[in-house]
């Protein structure tokens, strides 16, 4: 699911997508423009500071992800909010949250582990079903984290033992890392997948990418693991077996089959934004998403993809394997997409009240949950199907 480190008021994917820019988002960069950079610092650190307000609209505001676990329902949108339901999604209940930043996604590892992540570098936790959830990292960690990261490897480097680095590469990269302190906790994580109870992995904005072996007691910079010099922005993190994808900007793909601990980069034939990579029951079948309805399918572990029809110029934004083996992905302007993956077609309908979807999951046969600009959306696969496009 990808990024920016702005919070749109009205366009829920931009939230997550930092391209293209509608003419809100426009209107407020120009606002941040001009508005001073003393106030920009310090409601920034009062976003990290404080808690976000409990409001019963929480389930009703934008919300950017959803997750499901052992009957367990946990979505995370604007302001901090993070609602849980037990009850298919029926009920919603809103968790303590100690930011009030944008979150822009959340995994489940069962019913009582999960963790979020979002916009000023915060990563969070629960314990507790999602009903509480405590900060492992902020944007201030992480800056001193990767600026320390790469101080050490340049001292390695200038003592001959990383000749597998380069040396200028390295340089640019602290470079980048001491600027990136200066500026403050302004970069904005994007997705989050975690394997079990230790392993996790985050990707954001500007080629951030960190990891966790203890369950985010500790995190370790990443981002030279992969072949992104540019430092595209990486959307979306996904896995199936011990094979992960990362998909990003500019076409950026990424794969490791080790867990992760050496990464390659792929081709997927299409050189602008991915926005979703989705596993496909295994890890040969794979989905990327991205602008103007673009779906490819891969059916060989991402070594080569198929571009899919689809019909409709709305940007993608999440994609899922439905229990009857059909595909499901959901868009901007109330884009619904049912489709094979065996005959590369795709039936779309546009809901009426063209109301954006960020996430979806499936919690019984063709009892679908959403959650986008309107927060949470309880229907049903039929029902979305016989929408009408007028």
């Amino acid at each position: 699911m990808s990024g920016s480190g702005f919070i749109p008021v009205a366009l829920p994917p931009m939230a997550r997508r930092c391209y293209p820019l509608g003419h809100l988002q426009v209107l407020f960069i120009l606002s941040l423009v001009f508005w001073p950079l003393w106030v920009q610092g310090a409601e920034r650190l009062d976003r990290l500071e404080r808690p976000a307000v409990s409001s019963s609209l929480a389930p009703h505001s934008l919300l950017l992800d959803i997750a499901e676990a052992d009957g367990l329902l946990v979505a995370v949108g604007e302001r901090g909010h993070v609602v849980r339901s037990e009850d298919a999604g029926q009920s919603w209940q809103q968790a303590e949250v100690p930011v009030s930043v944008t979150l822009t996604s959340v995994h489940l590892v069962d019913d009582q582990y999960g963790w979020a992540a979002g916009h000023d570098g915060v990563v969070l936790v629960t314990d507790d079903g999602g009903r509480r959830w405590r900060k492992q990292l902020d944007g201030h960690q992480l800056n001193e984290l990767v600026v320390n990261h790469y101080q050490a490897l340049l001292q390695q480097v200038d003592a001959g033992e990383r000749d597998d680095l380069d040396p200028e590469l390295v340089a640019t990269a602290l470079d980048d890392a001491l600027f990136a302190r200066d500026d403050g906790p302004s970069k904005p994580f994007l997705d989050i997948y975690f394997a079990d109870r230790q392993q996790g992995w985050v990707v954001g904005a500007y080629g951030l990418f960190v990891r966790t072996l203890d369950g985010g007691q500790s995190w370790q910079p990443a981002m030279l693991a992969l072949d992104n010099p540019d430092n595209f922005h990486l959307n979306a993190i996904a896995a199936a077996e011990d094979v992960l994808m990362i998909a990003g900007e500019a076409g950026a793909l990424f794969r490791s089959v080790d867990q992760g601990r050496s990464w390659e980069r792929l081709d997927a034939g299409y050189e602008g934004p991915l926005f979703s990579v989705t596993a496909l029951g295994s890890a040969e079948q794979w989905l990327l998403s991205g602008l103007r309805g673009r779906l490819f399918v891969s059916a060989d572990g991402g070594h080569s993809w198929e571009a899919f029809e689809t019909s409709t110029r709305s940007t993608i934004n999440a994609a899922s394997l439905l229990q009857s083996g059909q595909l499901l992905a959901v868009g901007n302007g109330g884009a619904v997409l049912r489709g094979s993956q065996q005959h590369g077609t795709f039936e779309v309908r546009m809901q009426a009240d063209r109301v954006s979807y960020t996430g979806v999951v499936e919690l019984a046969p063709g009892e679908l949950v959403l959650v986008g600009q309107k927060g949470v959306v309880r229907a049903s696969l039929n029902g979305l199907m016989e929408a009408r496009d007028e």
